[in-house]
């Protein structure tokens, strides 16, 4: 798959993105959730979109909604994570999933469930 993964810190996008590619996903990542948008605004394509709970400029929630409501992204599957399950939103309800505590296996698992749909 092609990962589009948002992660304001460096340290935790780089240990996300070094997951995804040992379970062979292309990664592209970047950190703010304007980045995420110019980079689907562009046309570049994905088949999923990993978004840290707490990233810079639009924020997580923000970035989802635009996906939704965009005709043509809208079918973008989006994974939201945090490490601070208290903060977790109501992505799932909104058509999302929710990563909690982001792990290789959670995430291994999270994909499993796009790639079946």
């Amino acid at each position: 798959m092609r990962v589009l993964l948002v992660n304001r810190q460096k340290f935790s996008r780089n240990a996300v993105e070094g997951q995804l590619k040992k379970l062979g996903h292309e990664v592209l990542p970047v950190e703010t959730g304007d980045e995420a948008i110019e980079r689907l605004n562009a046309g570049e394509n994905f088949d999923v979109a990993v978004l840290d709970r707490n990233v810079p400029c639009r924020n997580c929630a923000e970035v989802f909604d635009e996906i939704k409501a965009d005709e043509k992204l809208k079918g973008l599957p989006v994974i939201v994570y945090t490490w601070a399950p208290r903060l977790q939103p109501d992505i799932e309800k909104k058509g999302g999933i929710f990563a909690d505590r982001l792990k290789p296996e959670t995430l291994e698992c999270a994909l499993e469930k796009i790639a079946k749909k």
